[in-house]
């Protein structure tokens, strides 16, 4: 299963926000997505754009989103690993979505790159800024 992140328009509130979940999971089933008025974060081996056209049917505007910025990362052994660098970059403030393997992240969102990289660091792991 691949983590699909895309960047979402025209939601104001949970009503919406449960309109988008409900057309995201019409095509990949229950508990498959995290919504927020920003973005939409898939896990799905299905093509991003049937979330898409299934998004924009409902009223919204989505495409695939761009991360903010990538860190590189060290230290990271197994998913427990993974799911430890998850809660310390969701804990940065305006940090909206993440996509963490075990040598890399990409940030979705307006947050500060070193607040990110610090608060890896604080859950005991390596971080960089990754060079594009």
């Amino acid at each position: 299963m691949a983590n699909i992140i895309l960047a979402l328009g025209d939601l104001s509130c949970g009503h919406c926000i449960k309109s988008v979940t409900k057309a995201i999971e019409a095509i990949s089933g229950p508990e498959t997505a995290e919504v927020t008025l920003n973005f939409a974060k898939i896990n799905s081996d299905k093509d991003p754009q049937e979330f898409i056209h299934a998004i924009v049917n409902a009223g919204f505007q989505a495409k695939v989103a761009t991360p903010s910025f990538e860190l590189d990362l060290a230290g990271l052994n197994c998913g427990h690993c993974i799911k430890s660098v998850i809660k310390a970059l969701n804990s940065v403030e305006n940090v909206e979505a993440v996509d963490v393997e075990l040598t890399h992240a990409k940030v979705y969102g307006s947050a500060d790159p070193e607040a990110a990289i610090k608060a890896v660091v604080d859950a005991d792991f390596q971080a960089s800024l990754a060079r594009k």
